[in-house]
């Protein structure tokens, strides 16, 4: 009799005297029940060496229009810093005012990182990206009226606006994963984030089926205890940090130093993120250049890029710090310069730590990033809300910068001495072999009540015959 091999495991020699058997990926057999490990190991056969090939049509698109999504949720979210110079003066909102209504949308934002990533894996990650721009979108219309209320209904809207887009990015970790080859994965991550600045799969690999995760599947306690892991939320969370100053305040910055107007504000602060899309993009090819040609192996590139995105800003910052503490700041282009290298160093943490997810949890990346967001977004939640607090009681840009510029030393030390590449939270095999040792349980279940539904039908038939021959 034939016997029915998943994927992942050698077929055995035929053997005719046997019955049929399901080997699944793992150590274990199963023949009717669980059995001993099965030790006979075939050879592994030598991969091939292929050229690299282009990305498939399905692929290519959802690279594009995720890079779409991207941009949009980029558009919407710094669209407020510029509108708040003028909306600051019609409403009368002073420097703290500004703070709670930016950090209002990073609050919904949290809301849904954490959960957009659970709910990206468990259904369809485009099914939720879908929803998540469809809510955005709604509360973006909103807006002008929320603003033209009060304070609370425009840090209402905003929040809600957040929550939104809040599943972008946990879901554009999962289509990356099941689409993208990983040979080409930090080029296609860096090139989706590049579009927010304005990851072995099969190219054809179908939708990864996740309807059977529970919560209790995810391996909480394990990222908890994962370096690996804390090594990518202090990266993030502190490159977030920096960047939610330079998206928020940096047209209040160039206004309020050097006397800017609205337009030109706005200018100025465009540019830096026009830089960053170049640098982005150059740091995925570079990642995957150094990995795929073997000069650096894959841990190594991830910390290099990181340390770019990290001390390049940080030192920046320090310039730019020591700049406004003088008493007489610099040069409007001296700082155009300065904050223009600062923002678009960031764009290495494209194939730092935003492509780390993928590299330490194949079926966990969406989650694991939806985390790291989540507390990312927290970070910058407060850290918007206490630039304002600091600006509003001290007007001190330069102690703004100096408190940024050492978080993003301590996040680069924290991920040059934790960062791995190596896969933290079990293999799809292992996934696979659980859910089937649940279907087997159920199917048990249900055959063993079969069983004594038969066995009660025996008894009762047997009790009516005692009763009929008894005198």
């Amino acid at each position: 009799m034939r016997q029915a091999v998943l994927p992942g495991r050698a077929r055995p020699a035929a053997n005719p005297g046997r019955r049929a058997q399901v080997l699944l990926p793992g150590p274990l057999r199963l023949d009717g029940a669980l059995a001993a490990p099965d030790r006979r190991a075939a050879p592994a056969a030598a991969p091939a060496a292929e050229e690299e090939k282009p990305l498939s049509t399905e692929a290519l698109t959802l690279v594009l229009l995720s890079t779409a999504v991207a941009f949009i949720c980029s558009i919407d979210r710094a669209a407020m810093s510029v509108a708040i110079l003028p909306m600051s003066e019609q409403f009368a909102w002073d420097d703290a005012a500004k703070g709670a209504v930016s950090s209002a949308f990073f609050a919904g934002y949290m809301i849904t990182n954490l959960c957009g990533g659970f709910l990206a894996t468990k259904y369809s990650a485009k099914g939720v990206l879908a929803l998540g721009v469809v809510l955005w979108s709604m509360f973006t219309i909103a807006t002008p009226t929320a603003a033209a209320g009060n304070l609370s209904e425009l840090m209402l809207a905003r929040a809600a606006m957040g929550v939104g887009e809040g599943v972008t990015y946990p879901s554009i970790q999962n289509l990356a994963r099941r689409w993208v080859p990983e040979e080409k994965r930090s080029r296609a991550l860096a090139f989706i984030y590049s579009a927010a600045a304005a990851p072995a799969s099969s190219a054809h690999e179908a939708e990864a089926k996740g309807h059977d995760l529970r919560l209790q599947d995810v391996p909480w306690a394990s990222f908890a205890r994962s370096k690996a892991f804390w090594a990518i939320v202090a990266a993030q969370c502190t490159v977030s940090v920096g960047n939610v100053l330079a998206f928020s305040w940096l047209p209040t910055f160039y206004h309020q130093v050097y006397g800017v107007d609205v337009a030109g504000s706005s200018a100025y602060s465009v540019l830096p993120f026009v830089v960053t899309v170049a640098a982005t993009n150059a740091a995925g090819w570079i990642a995957d250049g150094l990995v795929n040609n073997k000069v650096l192996d894959k841990t190594r590139t991830r910390k290099l890029m990181q340390a770019i995105a990290s001390l390049g800003p940080a030192l920046c910052l320090v310039k730019l710090a020591a700049d406004q503490g003088q008493g007489s700041v610099s040069s409007l282009n001296d700082a155009v310069a300065l904050v223009t290298a600062w923002v678009s160093l960031c764009g290495f943490s494209a194939a730092g730590y935003g492509s780390n997810h993928q590299d330490i949890s194949k079926q966990y990346s969406g989650i694991l990033y939806g985390l790291s967001n989540g507390l990312a977004s927290v970070a910058a939640s407060v850290s918007i809300y206490a630039t304002g607090q600091v600006l509003h009681y001290t007007h001190d840009w330069s102690l703004v910068f100096e408190v940024a510029a050492g978080l993003y030393a301590v996040g680069a030390l924290a991920y040059l001495s934790w960062a791995s590449c190596e896969e933290q939270f079990g293999s799809e095999a292992e996934l696979q072999l659980a859910a089937a040792g649940r279907q087997l349980g159920s199917a048990g279940a249900q055959r063993s009540a079969a069983a004594g539904g038969e066995q009660a039908k025996v008894r009762q038939a047997a009790s009516q015959q005692g009763k009929l021959k008894a005198p």
